[in-house]
């Protein structure tokens, strides 16, 4: 086990959230059931007398809980209850319906297969002048499947037109899929209202596959949406774009002079791969285009035409205020990065940030694809990016095209295998004008002050591993920023920075005790800071669950590990099961996780507390600042 100042604020600080999110069910809140077989009479508060899904949708209540039964519910539905807003006067809190697919014994599915429509979406959420609200639902666990030869169709659609109102919906764990024919989409957002922003839209932890947006995109939100997260979803398989934010766009009726685009929003955790257009090539894995105020991060966009693209299709709507950061975009057809309006007729691309991301190996279909390709924006930075394309008579590492002004790199690290800074790679600055090198790069443009040309020494680059080595060049060679100085800037690990002298290049952070896990716990496929987190609250990271191989999401009869909260005492407990197999305990102690020392102390056995016992170490006044301990468990002879 190890032991840090920092896990047990994380810990602590996911126990403080989780609690903050838990929603209060009202007193006279139900939990109703969905059969296929269901009927719109009754409460559907047994299974002996379900609900139908139709009745479900039309009929819960503020607070209810709607269990769905495996099965298949073929058809079209729209979800016309709705949840009770937050009250601002009293401070009481939003009361959201919750549509659960009850998927231990089986699949819920949705099949369109028998249904047709334009305009539509296998699940609608809308509201209008006729229907003036929708707004606190969550959609959980469903399967979404099978609309067929669509024009304008999507599996989940949410639309706010006129004077309606949309606010605080969130799809969580939804697998749509075959959504086919032209404009045929998995998740739309479409604010289409002038008078209210559609606010409060999470997606969480959805795959969308197999669909055919083509000319639109797998999942959008569009027009007047203020505030969205999206986050951990897989997006594949599509042949046109995979996830949209935009603003401007013709045939909505709202400003975007006047900010009305897709904005405020997050978008983390993502894997989006082989989103691709083989006839116009605009396959973008994620695109902002027109939306502003946007952040993605922790992403990977692998396989596509192209990797991320920030820009501006619409005359007259400028993109800004995007942060583009800890990302990884390798083996993409195209660019990795594409950033700027589309013409001189058209939108612009200003103020947008991209650092700490690695752009790997990219222009698979053409290798005179830059992995950066700028063109219409101003005051665009580049900062402790990993920039490594695929080694050929020029590597591309950029193109700067018309319109580009006011763009800065800074802290860079640039490769490619068997290159030479002064010799090999395409740095075109401008039209006409250098370079052939990285070194001409520098001294002609004065840019990348603080960057360098050097392998960046993965520890495992064909595998996908890209943990930088501790000896790579990238370590401490980064430049601070204010993320880092307000505490918001993780690894892609989830790990904080910085633990040298400065942030490394790249999106990983090497930690001293990187090495170690990845030793001791080659099977895990946890990141190091998932490890950390004490997700089901039992007192026991998922490090030291896995450590006595016990499941992590799991809480029943786990062992549980903590400080001991004695003042003025330095030691822990662990605590285990008293039903759980007997072990013997052995415990080591380290000033560097290099050199591990037995330690001659023995437990003191505490009392048995319900189904669990503790066993209490005591430790001796330290002789380092920080000690690190590990716990050994053996089964007795």
């Amino acid at each position: 086990m190890i032991a840090r100042n920092f896990p047990m604020k994380l810990s602590l600080l996911f126990f403080a959230v989780s609690c903050w999110m838990v929603p209060v069910r009202p007193c006279h809140a139900l939990t109703r059931y969905v059969t296929p077989g269901g009927s719109s009479g009754g409460q559907g508060t047994t299974l002996q007398q379900p609900w139908s899904l139709t009745k479900a949708f039309s009929s819960a209540l503020p607070g209810d809980l709607v269990l769905v039964q495996p099965g298949i519910y073929p058809g079209k539905y729209e979800i016309t209850a709705s949840g009770t807003p937050p009250n601002a006067g009293t401070g009481a809190p939003a009361v959201p319906i919750t549509y659960r697919a009850d998927a231990a014994a089986g699949p819920v599915v949705i099949d369109g297969t028998s249904v047709g429509g334009a305009n539509d979406g296998l699940i609608f959420i809308r509201a209008n002048n006729a229907k003036p609200r929708a707004s606190d639902l969550v959609i959980e666990g469903f399967e979404i499947r099978n609309f067929l030869n669509m024009n304008d169709a999507s599996g989940i659609r949410i639309l706010c037109q006129g004077n309606g109102s949309v606010a605080r919906i969130a799809v969580r764990r939804c697998y749509i899929h075959d959504i086919r024919g032209q404009n045929a989409m998995g998740i739309t957002v479409y604010g289409m209202s002038s008078n209210n922003a559609i606010t409060g839209i999470t997606l969480e932890g959805c795959e969308v596959a197999n669909c055919d947006p083509s000319p639109s995109e797998a999942v959008v939100l569009n027009g007047n949406v203020d505030g969205f997260t999206v986050k951990d979803c897989v997006i594949r398989d599509c042949n046109n774009i995979g996830l949209d934010m935009i603003g401007g766009e013709p045939g909505f009726p709202v400003a975007p002079a006047a900010g009305k685009v897709a904005r405020n929003g997050l978008v983390q955790g993502c894997l989006v791969s082989n989103i691709i257009n083989a006839v116009n090539i605009s396959g973008a894995g994620i695109y902002v285009d027109g939306g502003r105020l946007i952040t993605i991060e922790h992403c990977r966009v692998e396989n596509s035409d192209f990797g991320i693209e920030v820009g501006s299709e619409n005359s007259g709507v400028t993109t800004d205020g995007v942060v583009v950061r800890n990302n990884i975009l390798r083996n993409n057809r195209f660019n990795a990065l594409v950033v700027g309006g589309e013409g001189a007729g058209n939108g612009r691309v200003d103020g947008c940030r991209f650092y700490h991301n690695l752009l790997y190996r990219n222009g698979t279909q053409d290798v005179f694809a830059s992995e950066i390709f700028l063109q219409y924006g101003t005051g665009n930075h580049f900062e402790n990016n990993i920039v490594y394309p695929i080694a050929d008579e020029l590597p591309s590492f950029f193109f700067v095209a018309e319109g580009n002004a006011g763009t800065s790199f800074r802290n860079n690290l640039w490769f490619t295998e068997g290159g030479n800074a002064n010799t090999d790679g395409d740095f075109a600055w401008q039209e006409g004008v250098c370079c052939g090198s990285y070194a001409d790069f520098r001294n002609v443009t004065g840019q990348d002050a603080g960057g360098t040309y050097a392998n960046p020494s993965f520890l495992n680059e064909t595998t996908g591993d890209y943990h930088l080595d501790a000896s790579s060049p990238a370590r401490d060679a980064g430049l601070a920023n204010a993320d880092q100085a307000s505490g918001l800037l993780v690894d892609l690990d989830g790990l904080p920075r910085v633990q040298g002298s400065a942030p490394d290049i790249g999106p990983d952070e090497v930690w001293p005790v990187d090495a170690w896990w990845r030793t001791h716990f080659p099977a895990v496929t946890l990141t190091a800071a998932q490890l950390l987190v004490d997700a089901d609250l039992d007192g026991a990271p998922n490090l030291l669950e896995y450590a006595a191989g016990s499941l992590p999401e799991s809480n029943a009869s786990l062992p549980g590990f903590g400080p001991l909260t004695v003042p003025g005492s330095r030691g822990f407990v662990f605590q285990k099961a008293t039903a759980a197999v007997d072990v013997d305990l052995s415990l080591f102690t380290s000033g560097n996780l290099s050199v591990w020392t037995l330690s001659d102390l023995s437990p003191l056995p505490g009392p048995i507390s319900g189904s669990r016992q503790a066993q209490t170490w005591t430790l001796p006044p330290p002789a380092a600042p920080k000690i690190s301990l590990h716990l050994e468990a053996k089964l007795k002879p």
